[in-house]
């Protein structure tokens, strides 16, 4: 695929995500949708990603758009050691999900409404940030992200160090 179909992609994604939100965005507002977190009965911790966060997921053209710029960049670029370690967390999250046979259900984890902290909900966690949750005994929403953030900021400087040297 030449790369200047998939700099099309990227920036075709890019404004069609920014058109939507701009001009849906309005209308959440208006409708209640945003302001709270809708997976809380107190609508706590988040502002103005209710409905916004499921335009934005629904976008999912912009995801895969950025992935083939990524995996042209690094085949491109021959950076194909930093590219495998860079995939190193999704892969594991990959490996979590096929190991649980793929399952539909049970994706997110359960909510301790005393303690405020997101508790795996299965025996042997399906994805990585269940991974976290089980490791830690529990941890707030805000800090698995972070955590998640972290270990993927964690493999970029891995990646790039191996090139440095």
């Amino acid at each position: 695929m030449p790369l200047w179909f998939e700099l099309a992609a990227v920036l075709v994604s890019v404004f069609g995500t920014g058109i939507t939100i701009y001009l849906i965005r309005p209308l959440l507002v208006e409708a209640g949708l945003t302001g709270v977190d809708l997976h809380k009965d107190d609508g706590r911790e988040i502002a103005e990603m209710g409905g916004l966060g499921i335009i934005v997921g629904v976008s999912g053209g912009f995801v895969l758009a950025i992935g083939a710029l990524l995996a042209s960049a690094v085949i491109i670029g021959d950076f194909e050691t930093a590219g495998v370690v860079i995939i190193i967390p999704y892969f594991v999250d990959f490996l979590l999900k096929a190991m649980a046979g793929f399952p539909s259900e049970d994706w997110a984890g359960e909510i301790n409404p005393e303690d405020g902290k997101l508790y795996c909900p299965r025996e042997f966690p399906m994805s990585f940030p269940q991974l976290v949750m089980k490791m830690t005994g529990g941890i707030k929403e805000r800090y698995l992200v972070l955590t998640m953030m972290g270990i993927e900021g964690v493999a970029g400087l891995v990646a790039i160090s191996l090139y440095l040297v």
